[in-house]
């Protein structure tokens, strides 16, 4: 006599390998950074379309909708990247992570699309980041004027970063920064400097077509 068939869901299984299905959902993609105007545009091939953040956000967000068990589990794996890619989001990110701190120990890697005070607040709060990328731009002021004298985002990111014990840092620059700008030049001086002081850090060189160098 053939034994009944158990009715399985998605929900009955266990939960490490539900978890290992949220990530890929949850987790935001990796995607790379416009190319400036002025760079070669990419063979046809390896163009890409890029979605609009917000569509991404919800997509990443509906599975966490599903029920508590999906929420509890996956909501530490969509807050382990962050990517802010504005003054705007690294603001409202920093609000959530100070309104519920259990939150900022699930956070591993911040994407920061410009350098700000929150974004520098953000690497204080959360203590377990490992990977931080960031992109440098020149620095406006409240007038709208590029900083020339003191940049107090600048002063409290690398502060921030002095602090952590990261395993990877990846550094950019905005198509309109030059590195003999005043921002720039302040932020890859304090990283050189703080570079000792990261045993953990992994240090790779690539160029800009992602092959590593012929040394």
């Amino acid at each position: 006599m053939a034994s009944p068939q158990v009715p399985c869901s998605l929900s009955s299984l266990p939960e490490e390998l539900i978890a290992r299905i949220l990530a890929d959902c949850v987790t935001p993609p990796q995607i790379p950074p416009f190319r400036p105007s002025w760079h070669n545009i990419p063979p046809p091939c390896l163009t890409l379309v890029r979605p609009s953040p917000s569509n991404i956000a919800r997509t990443r967000l509906s599975p966490l909708l599903v029920s508590r068990q999906f929420f509890r589990i996956g909501i530490p794996l969509y807050y382990h990247t962050l990517h802010l890619p504005s003054v705007t989001q690294a603001t409202g990110a920093f609000e959530v992570l100070s309104a519920q701190p259990q939150l900022a120990d699930a956070v591993r890697c911040v994407v920061l699309g410009c350098i700000s005070l929150d974004g520098a607040r953000i690497l204080q709060t959360c203590q377990r980041i490992e990977d931080v990328d960031i992109c440098m731009d020149v620095g406006i002021d409240v007038n709208g004027f590029r900083n020339v004298a003191g940049d107090a985002n600048a002063e409290a990111l690398c502060d921030a970063l002095e602090r952590i014990d990261l395993k990877r840092l990846t550094i950019r620059k905005a198509s309109y920064a030059y590195l003999s700008s005043t921002r720039p030049r302040y932020v890859l001086e304090r990283i050189a400097k703080a570079v000792p002081s990261w045993p953990n850090l992994v240090r790779s060189l690539r160029f800009p077509d992602g092959s590593p160098p012929d040394l």
